[in-house]
């Protein structure tokens, strides 16, 4: 198997006489947020079909490349992020794809880490397919401001709709690591049963007066089923002010 990979090159006249001239590109982007989950998908799954390459030292050398382009691509942004004035990353990693970016590298400010994927990054890193699972539960038969228990895997979480969104997260309490059966909520806060003052915003997972979250999972909806997003960021939407 051959790895080919194509780049741009920009023919320049060199000579003191004749200096270069670059023409900026413009800009491209703006995908849709679909399109770009979609993007991801189709880059794990890429990724995952390397490991079927029957020639192992045709393999080898797949993946030794890709470890040096991540290599080179933690240093560059890590060298990027240090120039950031304060508060500047905080403020770019709001946009998806770059938050997908920074949570690949590791350089997501500790404020801004609530997802459950915090120990196992999508495949882009750790070779985890991003998937989509079905809940149990019926977008239908949710009602607001009610905690439904759900298992999916190994993983124990709670689903709630409140204001008309569906909201999914991890039931073990950070404290203890006990499930959080009896739980409570109001509002966007989800009151622990076991310990006094132990509360967390459901929208990001952050627990009230502390640095700690609990996980939080994406949500989608097709009719009526509820998909919960595993080994993928999270990113949560709360308001500006």
């Amino acid at each position: 198997m051959v790895v080919a990979m194509a780049m741009t090159t920009v023919t320049a006249n060199t000579t003191e006489d004749s200096p270069a001239e670059f023409v900026p590109e413009s800009l491209k982007g703006f995908m849709t947020n679909s399109e770009w989950d979609e993007l991801l998908n189709r880059a794990d799954y890429l990724i995952t079909s390397l490991e079927s390459i029957d020639d192992s030292k045709t393999r080898q050398n797949v993946f030794e490349l890709l470890k040096v382009l991540d290599k080179i691509h933690r240093e560059s942004l890590t060298r990027l992020v240090r120039l950031f004035k304060e508060g500047v990353l905080e403020q770019v990693v709001t946009d998806p794809p770059i938050r997908t970016l920074m949570d690949l590298y590791d350089l997501l400010p500790i404020s801004q880490v609530c997802s459950d994927t915090d120990s196992e990054k999508i495949a882009l890193s750790s070779k985890k397919l991003a998937r989509w699972i079905p809940s149990r539960f019926g977008a239908k038969n949710l009602k607001n401001d009610l905690l439904y228990s759900d298992q999916i895997e190994d993983h124990f979480l709670f689903l709630s709709k409140v204001k008309n969104k569906i909201f999914a997260f991890s039931a073990d309490c950070v404290i203890n690591h006990e499930l959080m059966i009896g739980a409570t909520l109001k509002g966007f806060s989800l009151i622990c049963p076991h310990h006094d003052g132990c509360v967390y915003d459901i929208r990001n997972g952050a627990k009230l007066g502390s640095d700690a979250y609990i996980g939080c999972y994406p949500v989608k909806k097709e009719k009526n089923r509820i998909l919960i997003g595993f080994d993928m960021p999270f990113i949560p939407e709360l308001p500006s002010f």
